[in-house]
């Protein structure tokens, strides 16, 4: 084996599992801050009545809150993810 070959294959295999961290840190992320906004936003409704407007409103805020964990904490690391990142990180 060539030695460029052997650290291709290295680099290959270790971006590999900086995409696997960056995967299960954004979907820790996302569990973690689904749960909280949903506590929050229970707190809130628990001081107020559920009418229907209130309740489409905060679903509405749960899925936007959702939607911007997942895409700063999961998709953003995945995009930036690559052969010279990974070899910068280490």
């Amino acid at each position: 084996m060539n030695p460029i070959t052997g650290l291709a294959q290295y680099l290959d295999r270790l971006e590999k599992r900086l995409r696997l961290f960056a995967w299960t840190r954004g979907a820790a992320a996302t569990v973690g801050i689904a749960l909280l906004l949903t506590l929050v936003i229970v707190g809130v409704m628990m001081g107020s009545a559920f009418t229907p407007s209130s309740l489409l409103a905060v679903r509405a805020l749960l899925f936007v809150g959702i939607g911007a964990v997942v895409a700063v904490a999961l998709i953003v690391p995945l995009l930036r993810m690559n052969r010279r990142r990974a070899a910068g990180e280490v």
